[in-house]
């Protein structure tokens, strides 16, 4: 007998959980080619929509014109004209913050797992706090209705969200202020001043720093560019479609911490130095406490600290008038101020005479001065840049620092006889 269908009389289509072979079991049987009458079942469920079943090709039928032509033993393809069951969806809103402080939310994602970039935190030197990142979702969770324009088949509602806390260390910063005897960080003479060792660094530390020495500086500063430099590795390279980076963009981390690594390295470079002789190519100064800061200090007196005799010893050069460029290492927010006068004087109705000059660090850790003078609130763009999302570096000046107001040059003299830590 030749079968070229199967139809299954008055049969509604199964639900999604039934099986294939059930449903074969239920409408009839071909045994042999021949069909056994077919049977009328009704199972739950809305109507869907259907195909007519049908016996197609054979796929291992050596040709592919090849059906059942009633030869027993030979099976078909059944075509049940039942749509396959729909996956679960979900429909989910994320939040996130740090510290309390919120980040971009993520609504409507239909991604279940994500991963996600957070800020990067810093912490004074020394002081190992914890910062926590809140994630919480809320949404859905549902089945679709193959159907068109149909209610859900199911939905189950995240009320009250969930949530969950993430704790992580911050990088170590220490508290550095570096004063150069030339211009851009002691890398570019002035004034035609080739003499390398008119060139020097002054380190200054707050009273309450931990560290000691230009050798614990040093390691201070390696520490940070260890720490940074995977994090910026890790983030230039390819992400998946599920990374989010609710906070700072993964682009504008890379920047700031390719910022701060070129500020560090400003420093360590010119601490690598060799001294000789009587010249000093850095020296460390720590400060002592004062009343307007007694747990940071200040140093309240920067005259007769030298780094390098003249000709026959009777002069020797000076770092409170040689001041070519500053570098401000400290965690974001941190204060500094730099006075034209010792004992950090300060007479805001004589500006002609007095300066006071305020630097805040922004969240690349940094404030960079490239050129003291004449100019000494002018920012370095690259140490400080300004990046979508991040607080930017700032200074504040007051007054002059030099012997001509305004100044007209960097051969202008100026004086940075005192130093507070905020």
């Amino acid at each position: 007998m030749l079968l070229k269908m199967l139809r299954f009389k008055d049969a509604s289509v199964p639900d999604p959980g039934t099986s294939i072979a059930d449903f074969i079991a239920a409408a009839g049987q071909v045994v042999g080619g021949q069909a056994m009458p077919g049977v009328s079942v009704n199972l739950p469920g809305p109507p869907l929509p259907v195909n007519t079943p049908s016996l197609g090709k054979d796929p291992n039928a050596p040709s592919a014109d090849d059906v059942l032509s009633g030869v027993p033993g030979i099976v078909g393809v059944i075509e049940s004209g039942h749509l396959p069951p729909t996956p679960l969806a979900v429909q989910l809103d994320w939040n996130f913050s740090v510290d309390g402080v919120p980040g971009t939310p993520k609504p409507n994602l239909s991604a279940s797992v994500i991963s996600v970039v957070p800020p990067i935190a810093f912490n004074d030197l020394g002081t190992r706090p914890l910062h926590t990142m809140t994630i919480s979702v809320s949404g859905s969770v549902y089945v679709p209705n193959p159907e068109p324009a149909m209610p859900n088949l199911a939905t189950y509602t995240i009320d009250p969200p969930l949530s969950v806390d993430v704790d992580f260390p911050g990088i170590p910063i220490p508290r550095l202020l570096g004063l150069f005897t030339w211009p851009k960080y002691g890398t570019e003479p002035t004034s035609g001043d080739t003499d390398p060792d008119d060139s020097s660094l002054l380190v200054m530390l707050p009273a309450d720093s931990p560290l000691a020495g230009l050798d614990g500086v040093s390691s201070a500063l390696k520490t940070v560019q260890e720490t940074a430099v995977p994090i910026i590795s890790l983030l230039s390279g390819p992400l998946g479609a599920t990374t989010f980076a609710p906070f700072v963009p993964p682009a504008g981390i890379v920047q700031q911490l390719s910022a701060l690594i070129a500020g560090v390295e400003k420093m360590t470079t010119r601490m690598s130095v060799a001294s000789h002789g009587d010249y000093k190519a850095a020296m460390l100064i720590p400060a002592s406490a004062n009343l307007n800061s007694p747990t940071r200090g200040g140093i309240d007196d920067l005259n007769g600290i030298w780094w390098d005799k003249e000709t026959g010893g009777l002069d020797h050069d000076y770092y409170h008038d040689h001041a070519k460029s500053l570098l401000w290492i400290a965690p974001p927010k941190a204060n500094v101020v730099i006075y034209r006068d010792s004992h950090f004087e300060w007479d805001k109705g004589d500006v002609d005479q007095h300066g006071r000059l305020t630097m805040t660090t922004g969240d690349t850790c940094l404030v960079g001065i490239p050129e003291f003078r004449p100019n000494p609130a002018d920012l370095d763009p690259v140490l400080s840049p300004s990046i979508p999302g991040l607080r930017p570096a700032n200074t504040h000046l007051d007054g002059y620092f030099t012997n001509e107001h305004p100044p007209t040059s960097n051969d202008d003299k100026a004086w940075t006889d005192s130093v507070e830590f905020l």
